[in-house]
Order: structure tokens, then C-alpha cells, then sequence
């Protein structure tokens, strides 16, 4: 019981610590690249599941490292979408979509589950703050 209520506590400190005002964002990630060795890699080692969660814990981080904890604070973005495709390079933003390039995930797919966050922060950073505008 004790260590069900020290449990219960630590949860509810940690989720009054990360309290701050949401804005919904529909994360849309397409795998574009079924075809290349990159794509196959992105679909059986990451998935689109991993993805958005990777780009929720992105946003979130970087929310809370700018301080935008408001919606008025944040640029608004109602949809962000990440497309896996044949190209090179590593990955651009425009608009509201980051393009990946396969050709970087088949072979650095470790370095992007070791940085996962990384790899979406920087993109992220320009469609969702308003430091850059």
C-alpha cells in the first residue's frame, strides 16, 4: 500500500511539474519510401507510431525550453506532417511538412533512436515557436 501511495504521489509532482496549457497538433508521418532499403528500415525499426510520439516528446520539450507555455505564446500549427522519402541530406522543413531523407535513416537508423528527439527538434523548432519570425 505504501508503495502504491509513494507511487501515486511521485506521478501526480511529476505531472503538476509538466502542467502547462495544450494545443492540439495532428501529427501526420507518411513513409513515401516503401520501396528503398531506407523506407523498409524506417517502417520495421521505427514506424509511425514512434514517430509522432517522438514529435509530441519534441514539441513538448521545445515548448518548455522556450518558455511558450500558452497558446498565445506559440505559433500556431494545427497539423504537422513528416514525410520519409527518397532524397538526400537528412531532413528539411517547409511550411508545416519536414521531409526525412531515407537514404540518411538506412544508414544512421542507430544514431536516430539513440537522438530520437534530436532528429525532430531542430525542424520542429522553426514551425512551432515564434522566435524566427
Amino acid at each position: 500500500m505504501a508503495r502504491f501511495l509513494l507511487s501515486f504521489v511521485f506521478a501526480s509532482l511529476l505531472a503538476l511539474a509538466t502542467v502547462h496549457e495544450t494545443q492540439a497538433i495532428e501529427y501526420i508521418v507518411e513513409n513515401r519510401a516503401l520501396s528503398t532499403p531506407g523506407g523498409v528500415r524506417f517502417r520495421d525499426e521505427l514506424g509511425l507510431d514512434y514517430t509522432k510520439q517522438r514529435m509530441r516528446d519534441a514539441t513538448d520539450f521545445i515548448w518548455n525550453l522556450f518558455k511558450e507555455t500558452t497558446a498565445a505564446e506559440r505559433r500556431d500549427k494545427p497539423r504537422i506532417s513528416l514525410f520519409v522519402e527518397d532524397r538526400e541530406g537528412i531532413a528539411v522543413s517547409s511550411g508545416d511538412i519536414i521531409h526525412v531523407s531515407a537514404k540518411y535513416i538506412q544508414v544512421n537508423i542507430y544514431m536516430v533512436k539513440i537522438f530520437n528527439i534530436l532528429h525532430f527538434f531542430f525542424p520542429l523548432i522553426f514551425l512551432l515557436t515564434n522566435i524566427y519570425t
